[in-house]
């Protein structure tokens, strides 16, 4: 049955699952790395992240907190890129080696092996991918922004 909740595809399945997950762990608290999990390490495999790659999350949200916890796992060296230093604690908490601010990327001038954004917005696209990537380096969004991204255009 399908129930409308808002939200980015509107409408919700109520379904049964025919696997478990495991002993203590319900369902409701495996469910963020059911579904934000896969989303965040399709986009690692797929783009060939690599333990030694130094890696940028932009955006620390539902998405970005998984991506921070499964590179820093992976091997990545992780900055979190944010809007304020007001997140520092959960994202060291979660793996992340260092935070820049969104206004400190800039500076970040070819630092990164791979950036991975988080955010459905609108972000400056140049600072992200064409400052901060290293030559050869890779990016890719896992949320969809307003605006087509760079690659798209």
């Amino acid at each position: 049955m399908a129930e409308t909740c808002g939200g980015r595809f509107g409408k919700v399945m109520s379904v049964h699952l025919g696997g478990r997950t495991g002993d203590g762990l319900a369902l409701a608290e495996a469910a963020p790395m059911l579904c934000a999990g896969t989303t965040v390490f399709n986009a690692v495999v797929g783009h060939d992240v690599r333990p030694t790659d130094r890696v940028a999350v932009v955006g620390i949200g539902g998405l970005g907190h998984i991506a921070l916890q499964i590179l820093a796992a992976w091997g990545c060296r992780v900055t979190a890129i944010s809007t304020s230093t007001d997140k520092a604690d959960d994202v060291r908490r979660f793996g992340a080696h260092a935070l820049r601010t969104s206004w400190e990327v800039p500076q970040a001038e070819g630092r990164f092996d791979f950036v991975l954004d988080t955010v459905g917005a609108d972000l400056p696209w140049d600072d992200y991918v064409a400052a901060a990537l290293r030559p050869r380096a890779n990016s890719a969004w896992s949320a969809s922004p307003p605006a087509p991204s760079p690659s798209a255009r």
